[in-house]
């Protein structure tokens, strides 16, 4: 299938011995699912579910090399990030001859790790069919992971650029029988994916993009949309805030989480929709038809309408999504799953460490001071007991 190791790294490094090994007897287990035509080959492409010879399943999609080279670059820069779907690595195909540039055309292709429960629009899609709720459990669970790696993304200047439930996926890494359906629960761990419109920013310096294909309708930022309406699209665009959209495109996830609803249905009602929240910056009416007081406090609402200002100056950064999330999770930290309580402390930040042993420290010495004193004072006493005595 692959005849052109494209790493990145020297071929007697390990990554290129390990995914040879990876590929070597490889047997493809069934087609997960075929994806739209690809803009190298002109074809559909299928997703594939392999298993390795020490049984290792691992999933073989056709990408465009750009995205290859992106989702690789991201992996290196976060080799341990739990809530990053992990590339295993690339190879490339020959699927055809330019005459023109004399030069092979070719497509990347991923081998990356499976994920058994599915990409979490298909899980939602479910609830929206049957018009029930999501566990409340789940819902949160799923904002603290969603949050806590978005943050470890943002800090090392990667935009994503297409946050979306379809391009989130679900794992059970318990499950071992991969041919059952993966049931979701608040242990279940959730993966970024798909980082074909993701960029990696120089530190310290603004966005400049072409914002023509960059996102999903319904997903779509107001700055985006009115550009996308002014037909704009094509054109450099200045003063656009990568990470805020990043911000945006997550908070219509947590709505759709929250509610089993996407916040805007797509038919004749989805540009009144748009115009009654967007344009007049308020989903405070959405919300409310769902009845969600019954099951979230007020801080969670007040946390969505903060993502989905339309303002993208007045939205919380990622970091702030994430410890408002953290202060209204139920849960305590000690009873959550390893990998998320991995997700929680990787995002504190080492001036929070400092600022916490400082006030350790404080409170250590104050504590010693007033033991001394009481000491001090019971010293005297005795000895104020014992002058009298002798009188």
């Amino acid at each position: 299938m692959a005849n052109v190791i494209n790493t990145g790294v020297e071929e007697k490094s390990s990554p290129v011995e390990d995914l040879l090994k990876l590929l070597k007897g490889r047997v493809v287990e069934k087609v997960l699912e075929v994806t739209r035509e690809n803009a190298v080959t002109g074809k559909e492409e299928k997703v594939l579910l392999c298993r390795a010879n020490n049984g290792r399943f691992f999933v073989t999609k056709v990408g465009h090399p750009k995205e290859a080279a992106v989702f690789s670059d991201i992996c290196k820069l976060l080799p341990d990030e739990p809530s990053i779907v992990r590339l295993f690595g690339t190879t490339q195909r020959r699927v055809g001859y330019d005459d023109w540039s004399d030069t092979d055309i070719c497509v990347s292709v991923l081998h990356m790790e499976y994920a058994n429960g599915g990409d979490m629009f298909k899980f939602l899609e479910g609830y929206t069919n049957r018009g029930e709720p999501v566990d409340r459990k789940v819902v949160s669970s799923f904002m603290v992971q969603l949050s806590g790696g978005l943050v470890k993304i943002h800090e090392k200047n990667i935009v994503v650029r297409d946050i979306k439930p379809a391009n989130i996926l679900l794992h059970n890494p318990d499950q071992l029988d991969h041919d059952q359906p993966s049931k979701v629960t608040a242990d279940t761990r959730v993966k970024y994916t798909d980082f074909d419109h993701s960029a990696i920013l120089p530190k310290g310096v603004g966005a400049l993009f072409h914002m023509n294909r960059k996102g999903t309708p319904g997903f779509y930022t107001p700055r985006v949309a009115r550009l996308r309406r002014e037909n704009r699209c094509t054109r450099l665009v200045k003063h656009y805030d990568p990470y805020s959209a990043d911000v945006w495109c997550l908070g219509m996830t947590f709505f759709w989480l929250m509610t089993s609803f996407p916040a805007f249905l797509y038919g004749k009602k989805w540009e009144e929709c748009w115009n009654r929240c967007v344009e007049r910056n308020d989903f405070t009416e959405l919300l409310d038809t769902y009845n969600l007081s019954s099951r979230f406090e007020p801080g969670w609402l007040e946390l969505v309408t903060r993502m989905l200002h339309k303002d993208s100056k007045e939205r919380p950064t990622a970091k702030e999504v994430f410890e408002a999330v953290l202060a209204l999770n139920p849960e305590p930290l000690e009873k959550k799953d390893p990998e998320e309580v991995k997700i929680v402390e990787a995002a504190v930040t080492p001036d929070k460490l400092k600022k916490a042993a400082v006030g350790a420290t404080v409170g250590a010495a104050a504590a010693k001071a007033v033991v001394e004193t009481e000491a001090a004072k019971a010293v005297m006493e005795t000895e104020a007991a014992k002058a009298v005595v002798e009188i």
